[in-house]
């Protein structure tokens, strides 16, 4: 579909009707000519970019009668990434409760929240930040494929097992 300005303002699509500077109008937007369209304040035809919209934000240059595409900035990312990592952390507040059912599991619950309180610290740009998954959704994401922030996580877990074994060993050569 074909976006069109209509003097600066942000492309739509064409209305049904166009007034021209004679007073006369048009009502057949499909057959309306280029000089018809400039005629009647409307430029273009604009595309509009693809662009990231998880990372950038797109927007109307009314003077240059363009798209812009710019980058979000990492402290707004950075922002982004704390409110998520709040909600989610709020989302499982529940499991620390004194009154939580036994069925669930209570380590690795904890290990989950800590891993979200970590996320500033665990990632040098926001851009790469992978929230771990929640203890109860991991076994349907085992099948996907794995990604170097969850083998970041992996590997955390693995070498806390590895030290708390050294600390044993240590322990009974004593």
């Amino acid at each position: 579909m074909s976006l069109y300005s209509y003097k600066g303002s942000e492309p739509t699509s064409l209305p049904n009707k166009i007034i021209l500077s004679s007073g006369g109008s048009r009502t057949d937007s499909s057959s309306f000519t280029a000089e018809e369209l400039k005629d009647a304040g409307f430029t273009g035809p604009y595309t509009v970019p693809s662009f990231d919209q998880e990372y950038q934000k797109l927007s109307w240059n009314s003077e240059s009668l363009s798209y812009v595409v710019a980058d979000i900035p990492d402290d707004v990312l950075w922002g982004n990434v704390k409110k998520e990592r709040n909600r989610l952390l709020s989302e499982s507040d529940w499991t620390m409760a004194a009154d939580t059912p036994g069925e669930i599991n209570l380590i690795e619950w904890t290990k989950y929240r800590q891993r979200l309180r970590d996320l500033t610290e665990s990632y040098s740009s926001p851009k790469e930040v992978v929230f771990p998954f929640k203890p109860d959704q991991v076994e349907s994401h085992e099948l996907e494929e794995v990604t170097e922030g969850r083998l970041r996580w992996r590997v955390q877990d693995l070498e806390a097992k590895v030290k708390e074994l050294e600390e044993k060993i240590d322990k009974l050569s004593t």
